[in-house]
């Protein structure tokens, strides 16, 4: 039998991650998969691990498609736990970018990506358990958006599932002392 996630109801053997539930290697579909096999074992779970697979993906594209330094911008990417401040740093991030949409533009269907969160935060927050049936439209509009995120990515020519491009936070150009000669560095 098979519901509206069009997914078997059968059991995947699980993956060798050693706890991981993603790698950064992992496509969309891989990552999907695997909340899909949690899914199986546990709605609510399942609920919470699509939920993290957006929010995987958020910072995944900032990080290939913003020019600050990765340093910097995973200090700033530990502080976002809303969408909120996910759609805010997406926009300071990238708006200077002439090919620049807003998160909930990327994001189809924005209001229901926000409700799932609000389910998300129910679950996670002891206030609620929910079945598979009451997840299931919340986990399509996150696996929806998830996929809008990634084809914006593939459109500025970016693979999510790469290797990340170094970039490091500038330093002063000027010579610096030696604290041991008092000589400018390199004579």
């Amino acid at each position: 039998m098979s519901g509206r996630l069009g997914v078997p109801d059968v059991r995947v053997a699980p993956r060798d991650t050693e706890g991981d539930v993603f790698l950064a290697g992992d496509t969309a579909e891989m990552r999907k998969q695997r909340v899909l096999e949690i899914w199986r074992l546990n709605a609510s779970a399942g609920l919470v691990c699509a939920a993290v697979d957006l929010e995987w993906t958020i910072s995944r594209a900032l990080m290939f498609l913003s020019a600050t330094p990765n340093a910097d911008l995973r200090k700033t990417l530990a502080g976002c736990y809303s969408l909120d401040s996910y759609k805010g740093l997406w926009a300071g991030e990238l708006a200077a970018d002439s090919q620049y949409r807003t998160l909930p533009e990327v994001a189809r269907d924005w209001g229901k990506v926000k409700a799932a969160f609000h389910e998300r935060g129910a679950v996670v927050h002891g206030k609620a358990r929910r079945t598979r049936n009451m997840v299931e439209p919340h986990m399509e509009v996150l696996f929806g958006a998830v996929e809008c995120i990634e084809a914006y990515c593939r459109e500025c020519g970016v693979a999510l599932a790469a290797r990340l491009p170094v970039r490091r936070a500038v330093r002063n150009a000027e010579p610096t002392t030696s604290r041991h000669t008092g000589l400018a560095d390199g004579r």
